[in-house]
């Protein structure tokens, strides 16, 4: 019975850390608290679940870097004054670009560790997001937090 009472409690944490990175939690980056020229932009965007944030503010905006517990890492950026695209070779292999009305999208594999990454670069606003470290498996996870982005404009 004691072995039955561990093998399932064994089974349901194995289960639980395969599925918690589908579960989505609303993430809300706030420029008005930035306190900058950048501030009229408020984002929000789905993300997994166990997440540690680190900002790094810079004159003319701040780089927000969200990262996971797989070492998967989305990145927010909002300001100006900062080479664009966020991720660019020799190190991030561009294998997809495509030109949409709102934004560029790059996408491709980092020549180090093999893993993908995706970036949309916003035209007429100073906002670029972008996923690193993805294994192939977990792409759509990531694809669909950058799908989710909602730009508020004040």
């Amino acid at each position: 019975m004691i072995r039955l009472i561990i093998s399932i409690f064994l089974f349901s944490k194995i289960i639980f850390a395969q599925t918690h990175s589908t579960e989505f939690v609303t993430y809300k980056w706030l420029g008005k608290n930035a306190n900058a020229n950048f501030g009229i932009y408020d984002l929000q965007l789905k993300i997994p679940k166990k997440y540690k944030q680190h900002h790094w503010y810079y004159g003319e905006g701040v780089v927000t870097t969200l990262l996971f517990s797989d070492s998967c890492q989305i990145t927010l950026h909002i300001g100006f004054q900062m080479k664009v695209p966020l991720l660019d070779e020799p190190e991030f292999i561009v294998e997809e670009k495509c030109e949409l009305d709102e934004f560029r999208i790059r996408k491709g594999i980092s020549k180090k560790s093999k893993l993908y990454w995706e970036e949309h670069n916003y035209k007429g606003k100073p906002i670029n997001v972008a996923f690193s470290n993805v294994p192939k498996e977990e792409i759509s996870i990531y694809q669909k937090s950058l799908k989710s982005i909602n730009i508020i404009e004040h």
